[in-house]
Parts: structure tokens; sequence; C-alpha cells
């Protein structure tokens, strides 16, 4: 039996091209490409060891927070006020430190 003539894995898929999905995972080159296009950008530019396969790895601030429960900022509240009734600890993150079991950490990303 020719390849051609074998039925599809996925015959639901067989009839889309792979041009036309819209959501997923981008390679490196393609993120690379949005990048170089300026579709992608930073504050400070984004250096090339920072893309990986398939993501961007971010840059965070120097100062993280220990939180002791996870939240979401609504319409009556903003981060900088949950972190400031949620916070525990401010951890140094230009020195070595560790992960807290049962705890949360937040940092901003870097901005230069």
């Amino acid at each position: 039996m020719a390849e051609s003539d074998a039925p599809a894995l996925f015959p639901e898929l067989v009839s889309q091209p792979v041009a036309s999905y819209t959501t997923g995972l981008l390679p490196s080159q393609r993120l690379e490409e949005l990048i170089q296009s300026g579709r992608i950008h930073a504050s400070t530019p984004i250096s090339p060891d920072q893309v990986q396969p398939t993501s961007i790895d971010l840059r965070l601030s120097s100062t993280a927070y220990r939180v002791h429960a996870s939240f979401l900022p609504n319409p009556n509240t903003t981060v900088q006020k949950k972190l400031q009734e949620l916070k525990s600890e401010e951890v140094d993150l230009s020195q070595p430190t560790y992960c807290t079991a049962n705890a949360y950490t937040l940092s901003a990303f870097r901005k230069s």
C-alpha cells in the first residue's frame, strides 16, 4: 500500500492545511522573526540567549516577595495593594535563595 493510500491517523486534520492554525506553540525561528519585525518587543532588547525552542525567557527584577496565597487583581484592588496585604517576606534575588514549600513567590519583570 502506498503511503498516500494509507488511512490518515487523524483524518479530521487532513483537510486543514497546517498554515491555517492560529493557536499553539511557535518554534524559535518564528519567535526570532517576530522579534526582528518588532511584533514582539521589550523595553530592553530581547537577547538571542532568551529565545528557547518554544518560548522566550523573561528576566526578573532583583526583588521578589513571598506570599502565602495566590491572588488575582480585580476592579476593587491592585496587585500592589494585594501584595502589601499578603507578603510575608521580601527576597533579594541578586543573592542565592531558595523556594519555600506552600508559598508563592512574586517578582516583577526587569525593566532594564
